[in-house]
């Protein structure tokens, strides 16, 4: 038989592909940041922050993927053991403290784009908090309602307290159901 190809292709960049597929605007924002082809006084620190939060979203990406297999080798075996629950706790939390640090991302970004000058109270730098979203819609009302409307909003802040509680005060009990 005729030998079989296998492509190759390591985790970065498999997952920066499947993230760019998604962002569909992000490849252009970051050349621009890159190349510096517009003018912004605050283009080196938008850099790091774009970076940052395209290595969470591959992360979170890489993160959820491992959980649906857990999840899907559990059906299949009708049976749930310490091991695998383990793993599904470890992944689960690392996954809503990365969707966690992607609001803290955007915040930041739009702090720094918007000019919003919230940097002398880093706390206020959240897209849950009052002061930053009243900033945000003084400096750019339609990224404000973009961002700050909506199911995906509330849900972002629901996700944004669960973290608080399984980080810093419980820990979560999976169950088989």
């Amino acid at each position: 038989p005729a030998p079989r190809k296998v492509m190759v292709k390591n985790l970065v960049l498999f997952y920066g592909d499947r993230i760019r597929d998604v962002l569909l605007n992000y490849d252009s924002l970051w050349r621009r940041c890159v190349y510096e082809s517009f003018s912004h006084e605050n283009i080196q620190v938008l850099k790091e922050y774009l970076h940052g939060a395209f290595e969470r979203l591959k992360q979170a990406s890489f993160a959820k993927e491992r959980i649906d297999d857990l999840r899907e080798k559990m059906e299949r075996e009708g049976t749930m053991d310490n091991d695998i629950l383990f793993l599904i706790n470890f992944h689960f939390y690392y996954f809503i403290t990365l969707i966690r640090a992607l609001g803290d991302n955007l915040a930041w970004i739009l702090n720094y784009y918007c000019k919003m000058n919230l940097e002398s109270d880093p706390k206020n730098i959240d897209v849950a908090r009052t002061k930053f979203k009243d900033a945000l819609k003084r400096e750019r009302t339609e990224i404000f309602v973009k961002i700050c409307q909506g199911s995906g909003y509330e849900s972002y802040c629901q996700l944004r307290d669960f973290r608080d509680i399984v980080v810093h005060r419980h820990a979560l009990h999976v169950v088989p159901v």
